[in-house]
């Protein structure tokens, strides 16, 4: 094996391991964890819809996860767009296929915020025990202008690390969120995959 395609190989070893990291296994690195827990979502011919309220979730005790480098999901100026209850859901995500996510909340003008991040493997790992993930994306809740939304949505495709290397699926976390103060509030997520 040449020098070059050691490095490419031990690269991406590197990334699959961080992005599948806990925090908590990191020596000396304690934190809080959510009393919630992800709720996995089973697609019945790539589809499904599920049914929830934010008042079985809970705040989490920090954001910071959200605007490090190494997920990037959303920016410190609309943390308080996320301040709220969080509940979340795992969807697995095969290679080469794209997951559209819609939060419905039943009463439209809810401060309510919808974001997914992809780890690579099967298992799902909580936003406060998150170091890195593969792509993240949000639709914050928006203040005013929610009541003007039917919904929030977002989309997230699998990504290729290296085209010679066999590729694995990856887990999607979805997190509904409260705005600042919002704790309760009835949604319906749907869900599409598309191969």
């Amino acid at each position: 094996m040449n020098v070059s395609r050691s490095l490419t190989l031990l690269l991406v070893l590197t990334l699959l391991i961080f992005s599948c990291t806990k925090e908590d296994d990191i020596p000396g690195n304690e934190r809080s964890q959510p009393d919630s827990n992800a709720i996995q979502i089973e697609l019945d011919e790539g589809l499904a819809s599920k049914s929830g309220d934010l008042r079985d979730g809970k705040a989490l005790a920090s954001l910071d996860w959200a605007w490090s480098s190494s997920s990037a999901c959303f920016a410190t100026p609309i943390a308080h767009r996320y301040a709220g209850n969080h509940i979340f859901y795992t969807v697995q995500l095969p290679v080469n296929a794209t997951i559209s996510i819609k939060l419905i909340p039943d009463d439209m003008g809810s401060d309510m915020a919808i974001y997914g991040y992809s780890t690579s493997g099967e298992s799902a790992i909580l936003p406060e025990d998150l170091l890195s993930c593969l792509t993240c994306e949000a639709d914050p809740a928006s203040g005013e202008s929610s009541s003007n939304k039917e919904y929030r949505s977002i989309e997230i495709g699998s990504v290729k690390l290296f085209e010679d290397l066999p590729q694995i699926p990856s887990t999607v976390l979805i997190g509904v969120a409260g705005a600042e103060g919002v704790t309760a509030g009835a949604f319906t997520l749907e869900i599409a995959l598309d191969k």
